[in-house]
């Protein structure tokens, strides 16, 4: 499958699938509580299987405060 990765650059690898959004996650050692990974506009939850003919999107979850 292919994956982008947008943390802030854009970086695309190549993983072989099947494998669950939190499997993909921990391969690229990723926080899933600071990672969203998206597949064709909608947000997928660490349960759901991604086939290896997809592609997804994970983009860093950026919060911040005011000081």
């Amino acid at each position: 499958m292919k994956v982008v990765i947008r943390n802030p650059r854009r970086a695309e690898v190549e993983l072989k699938g099947p494998m669950t959004v939190g499997e993909i996650l921990a391969a690229l050692r990723l926080s899933p509580e600071s990672h969203l990974v998206i597949r064709n506009d909608e947000v997928l939850t660490r349960d759901i299987r991604v086939e290896d003919n997809e592609q997804v999107e994970i983009l860093s979850a950026i919060s911040g405060g005011s000081a």
